[in-house]
C-alpha cells in the first residue's frame, strides 16, 4: 500500500475528532442518570465503522480496532442502558486509538512534545543568563530579596490601605513620607 497523503490523513483526524466530540455532547446531560443519553450508541457505531472502512482503504490499521455489524446491533428499544452504555464505550474507546494511530501517523504527539520541550530550554536559558534585579527599601536601605516574605503576605494583603502619613515602599516596615 503506498504512503497516504498527509493531507488526507489531516482530514481523518478531524473526522475522528468531530466524531468524538459529538459523542461527549451526547452523553452531557443534566441528568447523570438519564437512561437515554447512550440512546445514539448505533449511530455512532455506524459512523464509527463507515471511518474505519474508509482509513483502512488507504493505509493499513492495527487489528486492535474493532469494526461492528451495524445491522446485527439492536436497536435502543430493544436494550437496556447497560448495554446501550457498554456498545458507546466501546465505540468511543475504539475511536480513541484510532484518533491515537492518526496522530502517530501525522508525528503529531512527537512535534508537540519536541515544542515544549524547546520552549522549556528556551526559557530556562533566558531565566539563567539574566540575574535578577534586588528589590531594596529606599526608606531604610534594607536589601529586601524575595519580599513579601510568606509570612508577611496575608498581612500585607489584609490591610487595604497604609496608616495616615505613612508610605509603603517595598519594604515590610512603613515609613514616613
Amino acid at each position: 500500500m503506498a504512503e497516504p497523503d498527509k493531507s488526507r490523513i489531516r482530514q481523518y483526524l478531524k473526522w475522528t475528532d468531530a466524531l468524538m466530540r459529538a459523542m461527549d455532547a451526547a452523553v452531557r446531560v443534566d441528568d447523570p442518570h438519564g437512561l437515554w443519553k447512550h440512546a445514539g450508541f448505533r449511530q455512532f457505531a455506524r459512523k464509527y465503522t463507515d471511518l474505519v472502512t474508509l482509513i483502512s482503504k488507504e493505509m493499513p490499521l492495527p487489528p486492535l480496532l474493532d469494526i461492528y455489524n451495524v445491522a446485527a446491533i439492536p436497536g435502543p428499544a430493544d436494550t437496556v442502558p447497560f448495554q446501550r452504555r457498554e456498545i458507546f464505550d466501546e465505540v468511543y474507546a475504539n475511536l480513541s486509538l484510532l484518533k491515537g494511530i492518526l496522530e502517530n501517523q501525522l508525528g503529531v504527539i512527537e512535534n508537540e512534545t519536541e515544542a515544549l520541550r524547546d520552549f522549556f530550554q528556551a526559557r530556562l536559558r533566558s531565566a539563567v543568563l539574566h540575574e535578577p534585579e534586588r528589590a531594596g527599601c529606599p526608606g531604610c536601605s534594607r536589601n529586601t530579596p524575595g519580599w513579601p516574605r510568606p509570612s508577611e503576605r496575608g498581612r500585607l494583603r489584609s490591610r487595604s490601605r497604609p496608616r495616615e502619613g505613612l508610605v509603603q515602599r517595598g519594604c515590610p516596615r512603613l515609613h514616613s513620607a
